[in-house]
C-alpha cells in the first residue's frame, strides 16, 4: 500500500539497505525526503512524478540549448 513515510521510516529504510546517496522507494509517496547525510533534501526516485519531473527538465534544458545553438547559427548565415 502506498503512503507517506515519516522521516524516521525513511531513515530506517536507508539504513537497512545501506543506501546513502539514492532513495528509491516505490511504496513511499513523498517526492522529497531528508538526506541521510548532511543538510538538505533528496528526491524519491521510486515516485513516478519524480521521473516525470526529471524527463521534463531534460527536455526543457535540451530545447533551450538547441534554441540557442540554432539562433546563433542563423545569425551567422544572415551575416
Amino acid at each position: 500500500m502506498k503512503r507517506k513515510y515519516t522521516n524516521e521510516e525513511v531513515r530506517r529504510w536507508m539504513e537497512e539497505r545501506n543506501s546513502r546517496f539514492f532513495y528509491i522507494n516505490g511504496e513511499d509517496t513523498n517526492i522529497f525526503v531528508r538526506k541521510y547525510y548532511g543538510i538538505g533534501w533528496t528526491l524519491n526516485l521510486g515516485n513516478p512524478w519524480v521521473l516525470f519531473m526529471i524527463i521534463v527538465l531534460i527536455i526543457l534544458s535540451t530545447m533551450g540549448a538547441l534554441t540557442s545553438f540554432i539562433g546563433s547559427a542563423f545569425s551567422k548565415i544572415k551575416g
